[in-house]
């Protein structure tokens, strides 16, 4: 279950980076008609790149959505892709966690291919490797695991 998303979230993002995303089986979706895509491509991704409100984004971004951190609410994740986005088959993957005021905390920026979560850590693979990340409720984020 995914709660209900903050009016503006803006993050500074180093960005480079495309490619097809698992989770636990699942694709990253593409943005289609659903109001929950147009909510993410509006509150989420138009901030990250710095778009005006009637820009065009559904070309550059795919969404998921995963329960990270095990506490029956979804993490969303949300991969850019497009020109000037990607290199060498990998994009900027950003994951968000509601917190409870309701605003969205950015909890990973990485730059990968594919996002899968098997057990315990979330894996984002690249051209470069597989790295395994692990939720931190200290810092509510995921950090790099040594698994």
């Amino acid at each position: 279950m995914l709660r209900q998303m903050p009016n503006r979230v803006v993050v500074v993002l180093g960005i480079s980076a495309l490619l097809t995303v698992h989770a636990a089986g699942a694709e990253f979706l593409l943005p289609d008609t659903s109001g929950l895509s147009e909510a993410i491509g509006r509150q989420f991704v138009r901030p990250m790149l710095r778009l005006s409100d009637d820009a065009p984004v559904d070309h550059l971004y795919r969404w998921l959505k995963l329960d990270v951190d095990r506490d029956g609410y979804d993490e969303l994740f949300i991969r850019l892709e497009g020109p000037g986005l990607c290199a060498r088959g990998d994009c900027p993957i950003v994951g968000f966690r509601q917190i409870e005021d309701g605003s969205w905390l950015p909890i990973i920026t990485a730059v990968g291919s594919t996002v899968a979560m098997e057990g315990e850590p979330v894996l984002v693979t690249g051209t470069g490797g597989t790295q395994a990340y692990e939720y931190d409720p200290e810092t509510i984020t995921l950090v790099p695991s040594n698994r």
